[in-house]
């Protein structure tokens, strides 16, 4: 093993054979249909960060309180990869991503409905399991291209899922801002209906890669990052830059609103535009980590973000 690509939100599972894979048919629609799916579905995990003031006053809470909703919509993300992930790798991946989409819309359905704050954790624990789609749709993007493109695959996927990662946000504190919270978990399993009848009529059939029974399938994992130091190296990084990220987006909304700013949910949320230009670069990553030692990559983001937080630290409140 040369090198892991890691994406946010993605895995290429361990017991996917490279030698399994069928003759190129990823065509460029296919291909921009199944990132778009990845963005979609990766959302559902950030709606609800603009939109957390607006509940702390809907149920009478405290920001503390309400913090812990995206806490477990991500608790719920990071169990759904390790619980749910391997699947494609034993049942057929068209109809697993099928099965997924319906979980998921049930789940925003559920958190739309809340009638109170118990409700509505339990809905964002469940939006969090079931929303890895894109577990299921990277690899099976990789597996329909060709080998020499898998780099430029998934980059264009990352791209796609780092965009709907930010403009998610942009999405949902506009929708809040104007209808209130519930609507947008609403307008979000809209989506999602819309997302499976796009994919159900233009996703392939697809084999199962392993035979193994569920059990082994999961130890499998424990056991690929025992032997291999890059992996554990990559889900290191991959934790710790994600953590970081995730406690600005979730803390972000809370100081807007402060008397230092007096702003909305929409103005929280158009942060998101401003890091989706960043996202566009995705691809061109992809390309550069094919060519280039992807650690050297890592590093240089890391410095970035460390320098963000230095400024935020010194100049947030001026």
């Amino acid at each position: 093993m040369k090198s892991l690509n890691v994406v946010p939100g993605a895995t290429i599972s361990p017991a996917v054979s490279e030698n399994a894979t069928p003759p190129a048919t990823l065509t460029r629609p296919l291909l921009l249909t199944m990132a778009a799916a990845c963005g979609l579905a990766i959302a559902n995990l950030y709606y609800n960060q603009p939109l957390l003031p607006q509940i702390a006053r809907y149920f009478h809470v405290s920001e503390r309180q309400v913090g812990v909703l995206p806490m477990l919509t991500q608790a719920g993300f990071a169990v759904g990869v390790f619980l749910l992930a391997p699947l494609g790798d034993t049942l057929e991946r068209r109809r697993l991503i099928l099965v997924m989409l319906a979980l998921v819309t049930v789940s925003l359905v559920l958190a739309a409905l809340s009638p109170n704050m118990l409700c509505l954790s339990v809905a964002s624990l469940a939006i969090g399991i079931t929303s890895v789609i894109s577990t299921q749709v990277l690899p099976f993007a990789v597996q329909l291209g060709r080998p020499e493109e898998r780099g430029k695959t998934v980059g264009s996927i990352a791209s796609a899922m780092l965009i709907g990662v930010l403009l998610s946000r942009t999405l949902s504190g506009a929708v809040g801002e104007a209808f209130g919270w519930r609507v947008m978990y609403g307008v979000a399993s809209v989506l999602m209906v819309g997302l499976a009848l796009v994919l159900n009529a233009l996703l392939p059939p697809s084999q199962p890669t392993a035979t193994l029974p569920y059990r082994k399938l999961i130890r499998s994992m424990w056991d690929l990052t025992k032997e291999h130091a890059v992996l554990r190296e990559a889900t290191l990084n991959g934790m710790l830059l994600y953590g970081a990220l995730s406690a600005f987006w979730a803390t972000l909304v809370f100081l807007v609103e402060s008397p230092a700013y007096h702003y909305g949910e929409t103005v929280a949320g158009m942060f998101g535009l401003v890091g989706a230009l960043g996202a566009l670069g995705a691809p061109i990553t992809g390309r550069l980590a094919d060519k280039r030692s992807p650690r050297t990559l890592v590093g240089f983001a890391a410095v970035a973000m460390l320098v963000g937080f230095l400024v935020l630290w010194g100049f947030g409140t001026h």
